[in-house]
């Protein structure tokens, strides 16, 4: 994997000058003709160096705006959660770069070309025009300040549209981000206000900087609303760290995914949090928390993953056994809006296709526990 980590260095350096969309065009779209991806093709495309690729850059809609906070979240979404973009958007007021996929099914017998038919040609015509839409709608002073790169993939078959890239697009994103702190986070969870308004705080976003420098990861707690919904969610966002320490008390909030994968965020340890001290986490197999880190020191992510499940674990592996440590921030945390209820219903739909984190035995994570995964 070192030339595909070699190559999203490079790409990102130059970036930093000249036409930003020819620039990230050249770098991340093949060289060779494009082809349809089909399903054995998508598991065959990595080898022990590198990782061919269909996926095409189509747009992009750059932000005109510098960063207001000095940390950019990287995302990535299917077309279908745009509007959950937004809401992401809307509650965070730093820079966001988002990486937005439309796979497009194309069967051979249907049409045999490898770029997409006049049918999926007006269907990413139709895509543009809802993303400029949405581009338009976060410039208000309070929402974050949003660039994102559309792309799309061709299918051969439905079957075969399944395999996401999601570790591929959260190296897209990447690539695009100005600042140092990055913080890689799901479209589907919120930002609280605390989190903006203590890194608006000069000082407190350069002593974050400097600290991240020196090979530690600041962790932000993740809740879920157990009850009320929307309207609990939006007054926690908001809210005071005593409100939400009342809200966790009373059982309206709880750990993220307390019940469907405890071991993803256990070791944050929870109660601990509810003090005002920060605070050291322990690592472990499974592991995988929301967690700010410095450019330098942020691995690429592992591109051979697609689909669901063992992406963020694979990560946070990567990220422990590259020596950096893990603090809990008492005053930042990120919550999980009710949507993530309908996602998990949709992991689970697909669960016969899928490997999802929670259909893996304990003996793989105990191989998590002793590779130093994709180490150069």
């Amino acid at each position: 994997m070192l030339l595909s980590r070699l190559f999203f260095v490079v790409c990102q350096i130059f970036l930093l000058h000249g036409n930003r969309f020819l620039e990230l065009e050249s770098c991340i779209n093949p060289k060779d003709p494009p082809r349809k991806t089909s399903w054995s093709s998508s598991l065959q495309s990595c080898s022990e160096f590198s990782c061919t690729s269909n996926v095409i850059l189509r747009k992009t809609w750059f932000s005109s705006e510098k960063p207001r906070i000095p940390v950019t979240i990287i995302t990535q979404l299917s077309i279908d959660r745009k509007e959950v973009l937004q809401r992401q958007c809307k509650s965070y007021m730093g820079p966001v770069v988002a990486a937005v996929y439309a796979p497009l099914i194309q069967p051979d017998w249907l049409n045999a070309s490898n770029t997409p038919s006049e049918h999926n040609e007006q269907y990413l015509t139709q895509i543009e025009q809802q993303l400029t839409a949405i581009h338009r709608s976060v410039l208000a002073p309070g929402s974050c300040q949003l660039t994102m790169l559309l792309f799309y993939e061709l299918f051969d078959s439905v079957s075969a549209s399944v395999l996401y890239p999601v570790n591929a697009l959260r190296n897209f994103a990447r690539m695009v981000a100005q600042t140092n702190l990055i913080f890689p986070l799901d479209v589907d969870m919120l930002v609280s206000k605390s989190f903006s308004n203590l890194l608006s705080n000069h000082s407190e976003a350069q002593k974050m900087e400097k600290m991240s420098a020196k090979q530690i990861a600041f962790i932000l707690p993740a809740l879920e609303v157990v009850t009320g919904g929307l309207q609990v969610e939006q007054a926690s966002c908001e809210g005071s760290k005593q409100a939400i320490v009342e809200q966790f008390n009373n059982g309206v909030l709880q750990q993220f995914k307390k019940f469907t994968y405890p071991l993803g965020h256990r070791n944050t340890d929870y109660r601990r949090w509810l003090s005002n001290e920060v605070f050291d986490a322990d690592w472990e197999p499974g592991y995988e928390p929301y967690m700010v880190l410095h450019w330098d020191h942020l691995p690429w992510f592992h591109i051979g993953f697609k689909g669901f499940g063992l992406n963020k674990v694979s990560f946070v592996a990567d990220v422990h056994h590259r020596n950096i440590s893990f603090k809990v921030i008492t005053k930042k945390l990120v919550f999980c809006p009710s949507a993530c209820k309908r996602k998990k219903a949709l992991q689970i739909n697909f669960s016969k296709k899928h490997c999802t984190a929670e259909m893996i035995p304990p003996s793989m994570y105990d191989l998590l526990a002793w590779i130093p995964l994709f180490q150069s």
